[in-house]
């Protein structure tokens, strides 16, 4: 009996922790940003996408780079517009429902990790399609959405919100269509 209680607790710390503290307004927060996010996107302002980030983010990269926040946000938007400058948007997908909430390992932070497509269509190139996980995190009693597909955006993520030390983000995946 001993053993059959101890392997169902093994069985249950194997699965992902599920988020206690995740309100219906919490959901309807996360939902807000998804279409805040939806909305700059299909219109094809990509630079409107900063607006769905923690505003922590910017600032910890402006005071590490000498800016400050503004300065920081104008020159992003202005690369985003110059670097994929022609490129189209033709569809863009979050799948909420497919994001139970969780808790991070210690226990502290609430999250989701949202299924995301992004199909664009790139001069010269053709369509691509990009699948990853969006994280949806609270900050500051608000919720925000950050991509955590690269190295360098996870190990930022890690170090601002150490909770998210021990979380497994997998690689976003690009393929030609």
């Amino acid at each position: 009996m001993l053993a059959a209680v101890a392997a169902a607790g093994l069985f249950l710390l194997a699965l992902p922790a599920a988020a206690q503290s995740f309100s219906e307004a919490d959901r309807a927060r996360v939902e807000a940003r998804i279409a805040q996010l939806d909305a700059v996107v299909s219109s094809g302002d990509l630079a409107g996408a900063m607006e769905v980030v923690p505003p922590r983010l910017f600032r910890t990269i402006a005071e590490r780079g000498g800016a400050t926040e503004a300065e920081l946000l104008s020159a992003m938007r202005e690369m985003i517009r110059t670097q994929l400058a022609g490129v189209t948007v033709v569809s863009y997908d979050m799948d909420l429902a497919a994001s139970p909430p969780q808790l991070t390992p210690d226990g502290k932070q609430t999250y989701l990790l949202i299924p995301t497509v992004l199909v664009l269509d790139i001069p010269g190139a053709g369509k691509v399609q990009v699948s990853t996980r969006t994280l949806a995190l609270a900050d500051g009693g608000d919720w925000y959405l950050i991509r955590v597909e690269e190295a360098q955006q996870v190990g930022l993520l890690r170090e601002l919100w150490p909770s998210f030390a021990d979380v497994e983000f997998v690689p976003g995946e690009t393929v030609a269509l």
